[in-house]
């Protein structure tokens, strides 16, 4: 897979109907988010590392190299750095694909099914992911010497890239794997559970209570 550190192609706003957005970039412990956090838009989480993990709805989740976290708009998420001292690659794609065009409207929208799977992360065998990674690289090129009406051959290399996932989504072969410490995945429902329930009366003995532990206990390890 083509990489260079700090590389963007960046077609339209993230406020626009329509955008693309791939970032190529280094990650490690230190920058690690507090919080898990959403976004309007669509986004695509691909480590390139062995040892990264993804918070999804307060759900840990380790990922291999090459897995896909596919994550739809105001989904809570969260990547996961280990404390390693190898910084770990990564390339997160963002995305809105606009109304559509005339007469493909529906087919547009197909193809975004896959952000509604129960659990929304994919890895597939290795001669599909290479088909898969191809593409990212014709993407990494045409981004990186950008020749006349470059947005164009963009827009459709990545909508050939939302189809190959889509063509190969019954090969996922990903194997939920949750080990985190107990405290943590605590602290990861709570923060859950607040977000969903935000607008009522919540209180620190009510979230407790609904969680089985205690409010001083809670509110220690929060």
């Amino acid at each position: 897979l083509f990489f260079k550190q700090g590389f963007k192609i960046k077609f339209n706003r993230d406020t626009d109907p329509l955008f693309i957005f791939f970032d190529y970039d280094i990650r490690s412990y230190p920058v690690n988010m507090n919080i898990q956090h959403f976004h309007n838009f669509y986004e695509i989480f691909i480590p390139l590392e062995t040892s990264t993990g993804h918070l999804i709805d307060g759900e840990y989740n380790q990922l291999n190299s090459y897995d896909m976290v596919l994550l739809k708009p105001g989904l809570l998420h969260k990547s996961v750095y280990p404390k390693v001292n190898m910084p770990q690659k990564r390339i997160i794609i963002n995305f809105n694909l606009g109304e559509g065009i005339p007469g493909l409207e529906y087919e547009l929208k197909k193809l975004l099914d896959i952000f509604s799977l129960e659990l929304p992360i994919i890895r597939f065998p290795a001669n599909i992911m290479t088909e898969i990674v191809q593409k990212i690289n014709d993407i990494f090129q045409i981004g990186k010497q950008k020749h006349d009406r470059w947005q164009i051959a963009y827009y459709a290399e990545f909508i050939e890239l939302l189809w190959l996932i889509n063509k190969n989504i019954n090969l996922n072969c990903y194997n939920q794997d949750r080990a985190i410490d107990s405290n943590a995945q605590k602290i990861y429902y709570v923060m859950d559970y607040i977000n969903h329930h935000y607008s009522e009366n919540v209180s620190l003995e009510s979230v407790a209570d609904q969680h089985a532990i205690s409010p001083f206990y809670l509110s220690h390890i929060f």
